[in-house]
């Protein structure tokens, strides 16, 4: 799905992604929000145009970091060889093509870079939401607290994706050394 969505158009993500949202919003707001029915279609179609503009535009940007991390040309996308590289980096098996491997390796290596920049705010938001838990749920349990939770989670496993990445990095560079069999 992800290959799908890095060849195809933006402009057809964005107008799907912002009717979806759109719509999903207009009709949660008609039936749950005191706008009205005309207040609801408004507000469906603000909130259609800015998920549609938000997600073409990181769309297009994870298709710039994918090019220059993998060192493609801005016009070339090879959906194959960025596929079998997402996968390889995804804990797939160390492919044997090594156009394919130096790809894979490069976008390790992009991804490791990207996420290192923000380990100290990931501890941070761990502590606090770890710490918040437990405040929020000796004083009483509230929904919130899931949400909380869920946040702090989230960061922790971005905490352990870069242990991952690491081992992925030292994988696909010893794969890359070792001499074809």
């Amino acid at each position: 799905m992800r290959n799908y969505l890095l060849t195809t158009p933006r402009w057809q993500v964005a107008v799907t992604g912002g009717l979806l949202a759109g719509i999903f919003t207009g009709v949660v707001a008609g039936l749950v929000l005191p706008f009205g029915w005309i207040g609801a279609v408004g507000f469906g179609a603000g909130i259609g145009v800015l998920f549609g503009a938000s997600t073409a535009y990181s769309l297009e940007s994870t298709r710039r970091q994918l090019r220059t991390s993998v060192d493609l040309p801005a016009d070339a996308l090879h959906a194959d060889t960025l596929g079998a590289a997402r996968s390889a980096v995804a804990d797939g098996s160390v492919p044997a093509d090594p156009e394919v491997r130096a790809a894979a390796l490069a976008l390790a290596i992009h991804q490791l870079e990207a996420l290192r920049r923000y380990r100290t705010l990931y501890v941070l938001g761990v502590v606090v939401c770890g710490f918040s838990t437990v405040l929020s749920i000796t004083a009483g349990f509230d929904w919130i607290d899931v949400l909380i939770l869920a946040g702090g989670l989230a960061m922790g496993w971005q905490l352990y994706s870069l242990r991952r990445l690491r081992q992925r990095v030292l994988l696909l560079s010893a794969a890359g050394d070792a001499p074809p069999s």
